[in-house]
């Protein structure tokens, strides 16, 4: 389901009253853009909340450089917990990393995420897909969040035929500064979504080592890298 289409059920069941206590927000692959929480952020900005963190009907637990949210971070969720939504339809908790949240707490606070006392949501985010606890996971609607591809800038023809010049080099051409070479097209094919000509590329990784273990003339792999390049990049 795409992000957008995500966005949309939350608002509509928002104004229908109808969105669950507790969600769990994972992305699809590592998220180190934090894009969950802009995701977050503007679902909460659809809502009417101009500023969600600083919001009053709404409470944001931001990760800091210490292992695990400590107790004067925790502590104050109870006041928010006793005391209804002035402004929106409901209350908001947001908790970045499910991995700061220490076992002891989760466990503190299981009655609020599965029956709050006052119209609560509980996002928890997941940004790392780390394993969560059975007790949370178990009391959670699970939302996978497609995640935007990072913008990549392609090499220009110029720099393509640097790079093949230098790889090429009497000094340079050798298996293993072929290996480093091949990684680095590898990771570009992937950040650009290539996958068609990713899955041609770890062929021909595959080909050059077996020349490599065989002892085969440099000349073959040269040709295929060659052969590839002038097709592909």
């Amino acid at each position: 389901m795409k992000g957008q289409k995500i966005l949309q059920i939350l608002k509509d069941n928002y104004k229908a009253h109808s969105l669950s206590h507790l969600y769990l927000i994972e992305p699809q692959f590592q998220d180190s853009e934090q894009q969950i929480a802009h995701f977050l952020t503007d679902f909460l900005t659809s809502l009417g909340a101009k500023d969600p963190k600083r919001h009053e009907d709404i409470f944001w637990l931001e990760p800091t450089e210490k292992k695990h949210f400590v107790k004067d971070e925790m502590e104050p969720l109870y006041l928010f917990f006793k005391h209804p939504a002035h402004t929106l339809n409901r209350k908001f908790l947001i908790i970045e990393n499910v991995l700061k949240i220490s076992e002891v707490w989760i466990n503190k606070l299981l009655k609020e995420f599965e029956e709050p006392a006052i119209d609560l949501t509980i996002f928890v985010t997941n940004p790392e897909k780390a394993e969560v606890l059975p007790t949370l996971r178990s009391r959670s609607i699970l939302l996978r969040l497609p995640l935007r591809a990072k913008p990549v800038t392609p090499l220009s023809l110029d720099e393509r035929q640097l790079e093949y010049k230098k790889l090429c080099s009497d000094h340079l051409f050798d298996f293993e500064s072929m290996k480093a070479f091949l990684e680095r097209i590898s990771k570009y094919l992937e950040e650009a979504g290539d996958f068609r000509e990713l899955e041609e590329f770890k062929n021909l990784m595959s080909a050059i080592s077996i020349d490599r273990e065989y002892n085969n003339p440099l000349q073959h792999s040269q040709f295929r890298i060659y052969t590839f390049l002038q097709k592909t990049l």
